[in-house]
This record gives C-alpha cells, sequence and structure tokens, in this order.
C-alpha cells in the first residue's frame, strides 16, 4: 500500500468519526435547544399577555389565510390567549426589518383591543444603538395603545418615541406591534372583525 493511500484511508476514518460524533452531538443538543427555545417562547407569552395561562397556536393554514394580505405579510403565527376556557387576547410572532436584519417579537393584544405587551424574542440591531429595542422602559410605551389607528413614532408625527440613532430600528419594532394590532382588529379571532 503506498503511503499516499494509507495516509488517504487514515484520513478518510478520521473524518467519518469526526463526522459520526458531531452527528451524534447534535442529536442530542438539538432537542435539548428545541425545547429551550420552547419554554423561552411559553414564558415570553405569559409576559405579553399576562392574564392568559393557556396558549394555542392558530394551524399554519389558518395564519396563512390572515397573513395573505400584505399588510400581516411580517406576522408568522399567531396564538389565542385564554384563561378558564375564555379567550383573552392573541399573541403573534412578527418579523419586521430592522436595520440589522429581521426583529422577531411577540406582541399580546388584549380582547379590549389593546396592546399588553411586547417581548423582543431575537435580533441583529447595532449593539448600543439599535438594540435598544430590548429596554424595558422603551417597550413600555406601547402597553395600553388601541387599535383605533397605526401608531408611528415621534419622527413621523406619531406618539412613539423613537430610539435615538436608531430610527430605522424603532420603525420596524412600530410596524410590527400595528401589524399585530391591525390583525386583533380585523380578524375576527377575537371576536367582530371583518373575516
Amino acid at each position: 500500500m503506498g503511503k499516499t493511500l494509507k495516509l488517504g484511508v487514515i484520513l478518510l476514518l478520521v473524518c467519518a468519526v469526526s463526522a459520526g460524533v458531531l452527528s451524534s452531538v447534535y442529536s442530542v443538543t438539538s432537542k435539548i435547544i428545541g425545547a429551550r427555545k420552547a419554554e423561552e417562547q411559553a414564558r415570553s407569552m405569559q409576559i405579553v399577555l399576562p392574564q392568559a395561562t393557556d396558549f394555542n397556536a392558530l394551524s399554519p393554514e389558518e395564519v396563512a389565510r390572515f397573513t395573505a394580505d400584505p399588510k400581516f405579510a411580517e406576522i408568522d403565527a399567531i396564538y389565542t390567549g385564554a384563561a378558564n376556557g375564555q379567550v383573552l387576547g392573541i399573541v403573534a410572532r412578527v418579523r419586521p426589518a430592522g436595520y440589522g436584519g429581521p426583529i422577531t417579537m411577540l406582541v399580546g393584544i388584549g380582547a379590549d383591543m389593546t396592546v399588553k405587551g411586547l417581548q423582543v424574542m431575537s435580533h441583529s440591531e447595532t449593539p448600543g444603538l439599535g438594540s435598544e429595542i430590548t429596554n424595558k422602559s422603551w417597550q413600555e410605551q406601547f402597553i395600553g395603545k388601541g387599535a383605533s389607528g397605526p401608531l408611528a413614532v415621534n419622527k413621523d408625527g406619531g406618539e412613539i418615541t423613537a430610539i435615538s440613532s436608531a430610527t430605522i430600528s424603532s420603525r420596524a419594532v412600530v410596524r410590527g406591534v400595528n401589524a399585530a394590532r391591525e390583525l386583533a382588529r380585523t380578524s375576527g379571532i377575537l371576536g367582530g372583525g371583518s373575516r
């Protein structure tokens, strides 16, 4: 057996063993990571719609029916929140485009059509600027806002104070909240609505 062939076989064996180990580690850790993400989302839903104790996802077909409308294109999941069998609101997972990429967040809308909570799940915004969208004190200005008309940042004549030097990120969050508010108002999920 030539020296080159022998080295090739050894390299092949090392690669095969490494791939097997990597595959095994992935199969074990992917389940753990998935479970942790589900737990984090459940905790976040409880934060954005605190009075609800049970959350049920709408089917992909139902979500697709709503998101076929371009104004809801940034919504990729919808949950009803209930307690004691009574629907108290919805939680919409929205992904508006921010400055650094998509911002994944949950928005809770109560049956009274007001914003109950907002939780940024992930983002790629600029640290120290756009990343301030995760600041609870900034998010609190959305709480209690009704569905009477679209929200806007103050630079656009609205009442939401934009984060200094991060207007694009601020506008993205406002767009996501507006999409959730409009969905709650028009979908009929919470009663009434046009669908």
